[in-house]
Parts: C-alpha cells; sequence; structure tokens
C-alpha cells in the first residue's frame, strides 16, 4: 500500500534516525498497517539491507488535528469506523464548526440499499439529537422519496420528536410543496401532539390544500383532537379569511365529522362571525352553529348572537305598544317559525316567500284559525315596526 519512499544521507545516531512520510490518506482507511524499512551506507550505490522485522504502524497517542480529507473507513461487520466518547468529562464529546453557506457542519450520509440511516442519534435519558439555532433550522431532514426527520418514542407521553420554541417562531416546523410538512402517526396514541404555554401549539398553513388534516381509519379514533383546561382556551381553533377555518369529513357508517365535547357547563362547538351573506345567497349569517353542553344545537337564524339581537329589538317594540307578555311570545315565536321555513334572516324575506308561507300554515300545517291571525300579526308587527319594511302582502286576507 502507498508508493515508496526514498530519503538520502539521513543523520544517523546511536542507531536511531527520524524522517518524515507521507504515503498520501488513501493508504490509510482503518485496516492494519505495517511498514518495512530498508537501508545501505549514504556513499554506497550497492543493494539495501531490509531491517527485520517490519514494524507495525500504531495509532498516535495525541494529534492536533486530521489531515483536510482524511476518510475513516470499516470493513468490520457491526465495528464503527470512529468511536468518540467523553463518558466522565461532563463536557461535549464531538464539536464541529464551519461557517460556509449552504454547506453542513456535519453531514450523514447513508448509502445502504434499505432501513440504514444518515445520522442516528440515541440517548437513554436525554436526547437523541438536538438541533439549535438562533435564526434558521435547528435540526433539518431532507429526502426524496421517504421522510426527511423520523422520531420514534416507545413511551406512552414521550415524543418521538420534540419541538421547544421560547419565542414567537416553532417549536417544529415542517414545510412541502405537494406533500405533508408535518406528519405524525401513531399505533395506539397521538401522531401529533403540540402544546404552547402563550399562542398555538399546533400551526398548520398550507398556499394549495390542507393547513392542518387528521384521518383516522381505526372505529373510536380521533383525526384532529384538541384540548383545553383553562377558562377562555380553545382546543381547535380554525380561521379563514376566504375559505375554511375548520373543515371536518367522514366516509364512515356511525362516524363522526366534527366533534366537540364540554364537562365544566361551557360551549362543546362554538361557529361565530359578524358577516352576513348577500341577498342573493339568502341572507344567511354566516355564525353557522352553536352547540352546548346539553347538546342543544342551536341555528344561526333562530337562536346565536344575531337572533338574540333581534329578539331585543322586538322586545323593546313590543314593551312600547303595551303588548302582554304572553302576546310578546306569541309574536316572536312567529317571527322564528317563519325563519326556519324560509331559512333566511328577516331583512331578506320577500314578498313571494310571505305568500308561500302562510298558505303553507293553512293548508299543510293546518293550523287553526287564532293561530293563523298570530302568525300574521307578529310577523307583520316584526316587519312593520321592527325592521321598518311594508308590503302590500299585509293586507291580504289569509283567513
Amino acid at each position: 500500500m502507498g508508493s515508496t519512499q526514498t530519503l538520502n544521507d539521513v543523520t544517523v545516531a546511536n542507531g536511531y534516525f527520524t524522517v518524515a512520510l507521507d504515503f498520501g490518506a488513501a493508504a490509510f482507511k482503518g485496516d492494519a498497517r505495517w511498514i518495512v524499512a530498508e537501508v545501505r551506507p549514504g556513499a554506497s550505490t550497492g543493494s539495501y539491507t531490509t531491517l527485520s522485522p517490519r514494524t507495525q504502524l500504531a495509532s498516535v497517542p495525541y494529534a492536533l488535528g486530521l489531515r483536510l480529507g482524511t476518510v475513516i473507513n470499516t470493513s468490520q461487520p457491526n465495528v464503527p469506523a470512529l468511536t468518540v466518547g467523553a463518558p466522565n468529562a461532563n463536557s461535549n464529546t464531538l464539536v464541529a464548526t464551519g461557517n460556509a453557506a449552504g454547506y453542513a457542519v456535519i453531514f450523514g450520509e447513508d448509502q445502504s440499499p434499505a432501513d440504514g440511516y444518515g445520522l442516528y442519534g440515541k440517548s437513554g435519558s436525554g436526547t437523541g439529537v438536538r438541533g439549535e439555532s438562533t435564526s434558521w433550522a435547528g435540526v433539518w431532514g431532507e429526502s426524496t422519496n421517504a421522510s426527511g426527520v423520523v422520531g420514534i418514542s416507545a413511551g406512552q407521553f414521550n415524543g418521538g420528536v420534540y419541538g421547544q420554541t421560547n419565542g414567537s417562531g416553532y417549536g417544529v416546523y415542517g414545510q412541502t410543496t405537494n406533500g405533508a410538512g408535518v406528519y405524525g402517526q401513531s399505533t395506539n396514541w397521538l401522531g401529533v401532539v403540540g402544546q404552547s404555554t402563550n399562542h398555538a401549539g399546533v400551526v398548520g398553513e398550507s398556499s394549495g390544500h390542507d393547513g392542518v388534516r387528521g384521518i383516522t381509519t381505526t372505529a373510536n379514533r380521533i383525526g384532529v383532537k384538541g384540548v383545553a383546561n383553562a377558562t377562555g382556551s380553545v382546543g381547535v381553533w380554525g380561521e379563514s379569511a376566504a375559505n375554511t377555518g375548520v373543515y371536518a369529513q367522514s366516509g364512515a357508517a356511525n362516524g363522526v365529522a366534527l366533534w366537540g365535547r364540554n364537562t365544566a357547563g361551557g360551549i362543546a362547538l362554538r361557529a361565530e362571525g359578524s358577516a352576513v351573506q348577500s341577498q342573493d345567497m339568502g341572507g344567511l349569517p354566516k355564525a353557522s352553529v352553536e352547540i352546548d353542553s346539553s347538546w342543544r344545537l342551536t341555528n344561526p337564524l333562530t337562536g346565536g348572537r344575531y337572533m338574540t339581537a333581534l329578539r331585543q329589538r322586538m322586545t323593546k317594540d313590543l314593551q312600547l305598544r303595551g303588548l302582554a307578555p304572553r302576546a310578546q311570545e306569541a309574536y316572536l315565536r312567529a317571527v322564528v317559525q317563519l325563519m326556519q321555513y324560509c331559512q333566511k334572516s328577516p331583512e331578506v324575506i320577500s314578498e313571494d316567500d310571505l305568500r308561500q308561507y302562510f298558505p303553507y300554515l293553512r293548508n299543510e300545517k293546518r293550523v287553526s284559525r287564532n293561530t293563523m291571525i298570530l302568525a300574521l300579526c307578529g310577523v307583520k308587527f316584526c316587519f312593520e315596526h321592527t325592521l321598518v319594511r311594508q308590503w302590500t302582502v299585509f293586507d291580504t286576507d289569509f283567513r
């Protein structure tokens, strides 16, 4: 291995001499090496005498550093090419530094056919691999056909991948063009867990697909679960400026697309908003649904903030005109029933809607004459006094 080195006129003192030899980095691959020396008198031109026995090259006890481009290999199974340890030093075992943009300080590449690791970290009680950065990614994983970073944990409450941030950034950040930015999978527990003291535990953002998607194929399991244990906190929050904040879909028999649960007397699931659709879309308030702790569903047209405001305005108008409490309830109930039938807010209910509704009460619901009169009076009062709307339809005799 290596080329023959010839040095002339070497000084010998008491049978010892010192020379510098350079066989190149290719001669040292981690396997055993021996050196053979041959000598002859300095002024001689005859043959060399081989010194016996040959000398095995041993590792040096101390070195200032490895040569640039040093390669350390091993061909023995289950034997590491390089082992570095500091078992009792209370310091870092291996420190690598670099400042070249676009290059890795430590680069691990796996060339095995399958099941290898570019970089593998293992810890009995601490952290297997920890990355820290002041302005970018602490740990970066990249893969062409598989996972860039994989975290596995056998403990129930331990994280395969654990991300923590003490500022306004992200503990774990995943970004993708076509696939999943962060993908979590679990057999018996949670695929992805996000926890935060002052901000969002999990944030999903996408320009062309789903920001956060939860999928479960097992019965009685949850695709996305949010837990809030403090007053005023939210388990799952969805917000959108132009599309859907939270989207839920279930394709299984007896499955639940979106599940809200509350055990402390609050609201299990709430959707709210002040925006109202245009008249050509029916004028429906966009605050869509509210479910309380008794599993009572509140329609946005007949309950929630919109109906509360309308009821308050109409109640004041009824009181100002001196109607009895029972008459007030009957008038309010008449308006609610109209809204349920038309599925519109009163502001956009048309004359045609009314001409269909009152015959419906008489012909299909078969209400009594008194009920018909109360319905007509209640609706007419709401439109003329609370909403300040007038139509000739109120002059029609529906009796």
